[in-house]
């Protein structure tokens, strides 16, 4: 009897568990990234070889490249364009800027899947993304694609964002963020305003 008890247990645990995985994945969320905020494209130039490797016995990798320095506040001048209209440099090789914002009112967890570009780097909140999957704590997120492409052929990121949950996470072009302890702790804020006799000038404080 109570080998048959421990079977029938073990056989609903298994239903239990395969039951709440399947309701796990129904609940994953996938949204595609369409439009961008985009900088570039910044020409830059393969270092000249004269040896398949390099005095640390290391060879060249085009990857390399993305580590040039290209600054991200390029991307506060950038204009939102469609995927289809990123535009393709004719130099040799060129490193590109591909901004999006979004933001999630709870906790979870996401993972960002690039296509279309054989090397990139993920950005989040300015910290570079090594793993597969990060957690987020609620609040306005900075996602920024850096990646290489080169004059042999027209390379465009496709970019997806997969979520644990459903209506997790959401995009957002106007500029504007949550409000969140972070700026209240490193933010600019007003402690005070006054205004001159005149009624020409405002002090903030």
């Amino acid at each position: 009897m109570k080998i048959n008890n421990n079977i029938k247990y073990m056989k609903k645990a298994m239903l239990l568990s395969l039951f709440l995985g399947g309701t796990l994945a129904a609940q994953a969320d996938t949204l595609t990234v369409s439009r961008f905020q985009y900088a570039g494209p910044f020409e830059v130039s393969s270092p000249y070889q004269i040896d398949s490797t390099d005095v640390m016995a290391k060879t060249f990798s085009k990857k390399s490249m993305l580590d040039y320095a290209v600054s991200t506040e390029s991307l506060k001048n950038g204009k939102w364009i469609d995927l289809a209209n990123i535009p393709v440099q004719t130099s040799e090789y060129a490193v590109n800027l591909a901004s999006f914002a979004m933001e999630n009112t709870r906790y979870g967890k996401v993972k960002f899947i690039v296509d279309g570009v054989a090397f990139y780097h993920v950005f989040v909140d300015g910290q570079k993304v090594d793993k597969d999957a990060i957690a987020l704590d609620p609040a306005t997120h900075n996602v920024v694609i850096k990646y290489l492409t080169s004059s042999s052929k027209k390379e465009v990121p496709v970019v997806s964002v997969e979520s644990t949950e459903k209506d997790l996470f959401k995009f957002r072009e106007d500029g504007k963020s949550f409000l969140t302890l972070k700026h209240m702790l490193h933010g600019k804020r007003i402690a005070g305003t006054s205004i001159s006799p005149n009624g020409k000038y405002l002090l903030v404080n």
